[in-house]
């Protein structure tokens, strides 16, 4: 069984990370990743050459379903009130936004090219169901949940957050990600992943790497779901927006 991450860039103009793991049941072992795809097609050839077919469940990061026109999504609305503590906090999704900028919804291209594959497009599934399917995650509200955070690890690109701050928070990333291979579900990653040296990476070199580590956990948030499907909520429905994210008991 494949478990695939993807953290979908807002334009194919930039790269987007893809992570796949294989799981036995209980653990999953890391297949193969990359950070430097961009294409739409070329995403999902990446995916289709390494599950060569197999069941499968795809964790997006992104918006799939956006029918209003300005604003937000009312999942987006119910998210932010559910972890707004935490600083886990999406950006709001509209067409005229996505048109303005981007020129169209890209997670409405890849939802099309997907089932064109065989993949549903459903967040509803059932533990340990062996089928081929597609959904849209939030990975900060995940890792709230999951690593039992007081907010979100503060490892992006924003104004007035250092390098120095960064790179710690990344650190801290890459040491939440090594304990999952003590948690159930289990996640073994190879050591160049858990321990690049993030001090020596800048730029577009640490972009890279942060798009890789986030569709790692894109790929284990569906693993997760898979496993333990009780302990994650759709917020909103297929119909007008959703986001599948673990919540607190």
């Amino acid at each position: 069984m494949f478990f695939i991450g993807v953290d979908l860039a807002w334009s194919e103009r930039n790269s987007t990370g893809v992570a796949i793991i294989k799981s036995q049941k209980g653990s999953a072992d890391f297949v193969c990743g990359t950070s430097d795809i961009y294409e739409n097609s070329a995403i999902v050839d990446y995916i289709m050459a390494h599950t060569r077919g197999d069941h499968a469940f795809i964790a997006i990061d992104a918006s799939l379903v956006v029918k209003n026109k300005t604003g937000e999504r009312e999942a987006e609305t119910r998210l932010k009130k559910m972890f707004a503590k935490y600083h886990a906090v999406p950006y709001p999704s509209n067409r005229d936004l996505f048109y303005r900028l981007y020129g169209g919804v890209r997670g409405e291209q890849i939802t099309e090219m997907l089932e064109q594959k065989g993949f549903q497009h459903s967040p509803y599934i059932k533990k340990f169901e062996k089928s081929h399917k597609f959904f849209e995650v939030f990975p900060h509200s995940a890792m709230v949940v999951i690593f039992q955070l007081e907010q979100v690890l503060k490892y992006k690109a924003r104004k007035k957050r250092s390098y120095t701050m960064r790179w710690q928070e990344f650190e801290r990333y890459q040491g939440y990600l090594s304990s999952l291979q003590h948690r159930k579900p289990s996640l073994n990653l190879p050591y160049d992943i858990l321990k690049t040296d993030v001090r020596a990476l800048r730029g577009k070199a640490l972009k890279r790497y942060e798009d890789l580590l986030d569709a790692v956990f894109c790929a284990y948030i569906a693993f997760y779901y898979w496993y333990e499907p009780e302990k994650c909520l759709v917020i909103g429905d297929l119909n007008d927006g959703y986001i599948v994210t673990p919540v607190f008991a």
